[in-house]
């Protein structure tokens, strides 16, 4: 659940060097992660990550930017599965137990939602519910633009096959 495993492309994709420096990571910290086995993929040679990428060096940079070292490393990711393309969003480290847990929401996302605004309604807290919905909102925005996004980009890759193909077929003439 909280496995990323998608190797398509984010809507707006990134490099490393971007993903390093939201981190606040040294690329050569990112390149030791690489040489140690941590991470999948050499950060260096990585021109455009994919969701699986991204979610990975985001994992396994934020625990190194924030000061675990290999020891560390060794102890939280021993239960984990490589590659460590987990989205932190959806899961946390329980220190008492010495183990990686889901948040209790992400189990039921959507039974979770629809708590939420029952709690927010049986306490009228209206100011609260109007924030949830621009936030649907926005996320509907979101995902339209994403959607005529991704539509624009297969059209273009269509015509460009479709041209190749026929620039191939005058050539056999």
């Amino acid at each position: 659940m909280a496995r990323v495993r998608s190797r398509k492309f984010p809507a707006c994709p990134r490099d490393a060097r971007a993903v390093l420096d939201e981190l606040k990571l040294p690329h050569v910290e990112a390149r030791k992660l690489f040489e140690d086995g941590w991470l999948s993929f050499d950060p260096a040679d990585a021109s455009l990550l994919n969701e699986t990428q991204e979610s990975e060096l985001l994992f396994l940079g934020s625990m190194v930017a924030t000061g675990c070292g290999q020891e560390m490393l060794s102890r939280m990711l021993a239960d984990l599965e490589p590659p460590f393309a987990y989205d932190m969003r959806c899961l946390y480290y329980d220190f008492r137990v010495g183990r990686w847990r889901l948040f209790p929401f992400m189990s039921d996302p959507e039974s979770a939602f629809f708590a939420l605004l029952d709690h927010l309604d049986d306490a009228e807290e209206i100011q609260a519910l109007r924030s949830v919905r621009a936030w649907v909102d926005e996320a509907l925005e979101l995902a339209h633009e994403r959607q005529v996004f991704f539509d624009h980009v297969a059209r273009r890759k269509m015509v460009e096959f479709a041209m190749r193909i026929a620039g191939g077929a005058e050539d056999r003439r």
